[in-house]
């Protein structure tokens, strides 16, 4: 994973309008991938080209976050097991 990929502070309203405007790409437990990737790129996990989703997560249920960059699938599944 990019050392420079973090989780970023986002506003409830932007959190749920992003869960509702399309089906997730990949959810878990508060946190889920943007509906549409925002680009395709080689993946820093598995070496694949994969599209690159926005992430968010909520915590707590008061907080909520968005990933720094957009991150493949498994790219975000590591970053929410940090």
């Amino acid at each position: 994973m990019n050392a420079t990929t973090a989780w970023e502070p986002c506003t409830e309203e932007r959190f749920w309008e992003q869960l509702g405007c399309l089906p997730p790409s990949y959810q878990s437990k508060g946190a889920f991938l943007m509906g549409e990737p925002y680009t395709h790129r080689k993946c820093k996990e598995t070496g694949e080209i994969r599209g690159a989703y926005q992430g968010y997560r909520e915590l707590y249920c008061a907080y909520f976050e968005t990933t720094s960059e957009p991150v493949t699938r498994p790219e975000f599944i590591k970053l929410l097991q940090s």
